[in-house]
């Protein structure tokens, strides 16, 4: 039986290139598509597989080499008679790169005249010649552009449409002035080609009634959140006395009342004075009135909302001014209530001397002047029946904690507690119980007094706060109830919502609870060493929360009753990570000096010489000599381990990053040769060598960018910008740094640390 071609069997080379493009695996796609384009006789599917392949090479950032598929695919004779669709979508790839490479308007037209002669009728060349129209229109081409858009003829776009509408008005011999219909022709020109927007506007404002492109532009600018534009933008046009000026300084007054409210109360109570027979003064005082109510003095605005709906009673806008003035005169009636009761409060405290004592007491403490404080504080021992002891007490025990005294810090805290079993009238009992909580758990690693304190600090209280989950979770953790730790942390997870830095916290501290390195210490052991570990156990728990200084402080009382026993080299390894991560660096490099003298032997020696040369190459440090010694010496010292492999191609990492070429492709090619099963020896193969060969510091990517994250900067922002990964894969992300409304970037910098103790090993550029 002789078979169709509808029921031809699928080549399976081409099926193959065709699922790896499916899978995004751009390199191996490329390979198998070429494989199938060289075959002979040529295969059906040559010019699609060539499309492919210069998609593929886009994808991995190399433009020359997608121009050389798509040329190859554009110009095969044989393909433009077998395969035109694909022959069409070749020529449209081309015009495309030509556009974004900004390859001079020659050779993009030959590139159109090519495909109109090879294939006249494809269904793409209008969309072409449009995309050409509107590069030469953005460019100020107008003659050419409008060329282009006539040879598009019946496949332009609306937009398109209008475009050639209005090139059509402005080029001929004598161009009419605009009116509204062709204002509104612009405002959808402009929506449907932003890029040529700036540059028909150029245009269209050299005909007669021209401001009304530009009043229509600065129009756009408002609607799309680019208040100080619009406004500068219409400023313009009154200095130079475009258009009626009563109207551009009302829609400049509505610009800035959108961006600074403050500014647009005070422009507009300029414009009601400077134009009082406009025909938009009512419109003006209704949007005064009503900017007041919202943002300015409530008082004014019952005023001048009453005095409007009096001159105006059958107002399009008494509606809304009616709302308004019935939201301000309850608002401002709330207010009055407010200022009375806080005169009463006022009042009353000068009327009560222990307050202004109590006061006293609480500004010393606030001053760090604890001894003193606490004095004060103990004026109320004798006042036990004060409504006011309560808060007293509370401030007691925390001058008293602050001085180092943790058990009578402990003694007020729970002397408050009980007297507040009795009277529950009694102020800041929760506070002093979840307070001495905390000073059961850090202070003297009793977890249980600390979760049973807490537990009864919730129960009086409602503590829902991250910090307090957060050592609640750990007091569990420390008392071997991992399961209900990871309930605590997982809600605080999921209720992040879109606050990304804190569900990457709380992820964090649930991955390691799952992974079991929260664990408390093991029963048997000695009083002292029992603490130590404990204080170790929850050390590790605050660094995984990013609570830097409070672990630092756990690991430096752990170090001493741990010296000589084990655990010692865990605590100081994670102590110098610790001050890596705060950026003490010169204490975590002495630290780590310190772990290879006492602990050269411990099996956690490798990690430590390879923390140290990466923090010695990280941007902090930045002395590349240093961290290859510390590389040398974990490969010397433990031949190996993965952290001996790791140091060897970091090794090679600073060469080709100091542009040492020869150096960096004899160290890239013997880790190769030394680790023929390692993954980093793809990277060194397929990234690291051809940029060595390029004498470049760039590498191509090998999968697209995932996500571009937008980022708004001022002079000296520190932005921190977490990006949600949901693949399983590598993840590119790819940040958009722009300057903020009203700068001009001139210069910026990323530096991507750890915030969890700089445990991510060092891998590249600054």
């Amino acid at each position: 039986m002789r078979l169709t071609a509808a029921e031809a069997p699928v080549d399976p080379q081409w099926q193959q290139g065709a699922d790896l493009f499916a899978r995004r695996h751009w390199a191996d796609a490329e390979r198998a598509l070429l494989a199938y384009a060289k075959r002979t006789p040529p295969p059906v599917l040559r010019a699609d597989a060539l499309v492919r392949a210069g998609v593929c090479r886009l994808m991995l950032r190399d433009a020359p080499g997608a121009r050389r598929h798509f040329e190859k695919a554009a110009y095969d004779e044989v393909a433009r008679r077998k395969s035109p669709a694909a022959v069409a979508e070749a020529f449209d790839r081309l015009h495309r790169l030509h556009l974004e490479e900004g390859s001079p308007a020659a050779l993009r037209a030959r590139v159109l005249d090519d495909c109109r002669r090879r294939l006249p009728q494809c269904a793409v060349l209008p969309k072409m010649y449009e995309r050409e129209g509107d590069a030469l229109l953005a460019a100020g081409r107008h003659s050419q552009s409008l060329e282009c858009y006539v040879s598009a003829g019946r496949g332009l776009s609306p937009g398109g449409t209008n475009t050639l509408r209005l090139l059509r008005g402005c080029l001929s011999a004598s161009p009419p002035p605009l009116d509204e219909s062709a204002a509104a022709c612009y405002a959808a020109a402009a929506a449907a080609k932003p890029t040529c927007a700036a540059a028909l506007c150029t245009l269209l404002s050299r005909r007669g009634e021209g401001w009304l492109a530009e009043d229509v532009r600065a129009r756009m600018l408002l609607e799309s959140g680019k208040a100080a534009e619009a406004a500068a933008a219409w400023e313009t046009m009154l200095r130079r006395r475009r258009g009626p000026p009563d109207r551009i300084a009302f829609a400049r007054c509505e610009a800035l009342s959108a961006g600074e409210p403050e500014k647009g109360i005070a422009a507009l109570e300029e414009w009601l004075e400077r134009y009082p027979d406009s025909p938009l003064r009512e419109r003006a005082a209704a949007c005064h009135a009503l900017l007041l109510a919202r943002h300015g003095d409530l008082a004014e605005a019952v005023s001048r909302l009453e005095a409007f709906l009096k001159e105006h009673p059958g107002s399009r806008y008494a509606p809304e001014a009616d709302r308004a003035l019935a939201n301000a005169r309850t608002a401002s009636k709330r207010l009055e209530q407010i200022k009375t009761a806080q005169a009463a409060r006022d009042d009353e405290r000068r009327r009560d001397p222990a307050l202004a004592g109590l006061e006293q007491a609480e500004a010393l403490l606030a001053r760090n002047r604890f001894d003193a404080a606490a004095k004060s504080f103990m004026d109320f021992n004798n006042r036990r029946g004060h409504p006011l002891w309560g808060r007293a007490w509370f401030g007691l025990g925390k001058a008293r904690h602050a001085l180092g005294d943790t058990q009578g810090a402990l003694a007020a805290w729970d002397d408050l507690w009980r007297r507040s079993l009795a009277d529950t009238n009694i102020l800041c009992a929760a506070r002093a119980r979840r307070a001495a909580g905390d000073a059961w758990l850090e202070d003297l690693s009793e977890p249980a007094r600390a979760l049973k304190a807490y537990d009864e600090a919730a129960a009086s209280g409602g503590f829902t706060d991250a910090a307090f989950d957060l050592n609640r979770g750990l007091a569990l953790l420390m008392l071997g109830r991992a399961p209900e730790a990871t309930a605590i942390f997982t809600r605080r997870r999921d209720a992040a919502g879109e606050d990304k830095v804190e569900f990457l916290r709380w992820d964090h501290l649930v991955e390691q609870c799952a992974a079991g390195r929260l664990a408390p210490p093991p029963r048997g052991l000695l009083p002292a060493e029992r603490r130590a570990r404990a204080d170790l156990a929850l050390a590790d728990g605050l660094l995984a929360a990013g609570e830097h200084s409070r672990a630092l402080r756990l690991y430096r009382r752990a170090a001493a009753p741990l010296a000589g026993r084990e655990g010692a080299d865990r605590c100081d390894l994670q102590t110098a990570l610790t001050l890596a991560a705060l950026g003490r660096t010169k204490d975590a490099l002495a630290l780590y000096a310190r772990f290879e003298r006492e602990h050269r032997r411990s099996p956690l020696a490798p990690a430590a010489l390879l923390y140290a040369g990466t923090l010695c190459a990280s941007p902090r440090v930045g002395s590349f000599r240093e961290a290859r010694e510390w590389f040398a010496k974990t490969a010397a010292n433990h031949p190996g381990t993965p952290e001996a492999e790791a140091a060897e191609f970091y090794t090679a990492t600073l060469a080709w990053r100091g542009r040492e070429w020869a150096e960096a492709e004899r160290l890239h090619k013997a880790f190769a040769a030394a680790h023929p099963d390692s993954p980093l020896t793809r990277v060194a193969l397929d990234e690291r060598l051809p940029a060595i060969a390029k004498k470049s510091l760039a590498v191509p990517l090998h999968d697209p960018v995932d996500r571009t994250v937008t980022v708004y900067v001022r002079p000296h922002d520190r932005k921190r910008k977490a990006i949600p990964i949901v693949k399983t894969s590598a993840y590119n992300a790819h940040l958009d740094i722009r300057p903020a409304s009203g700068y001009v970037l001139v210069d910026s910098g990323i530096i991507d640390q750890d915030s969890r103790g700089s445990a991510v090993l060092w891998t590249g550029p600054n």
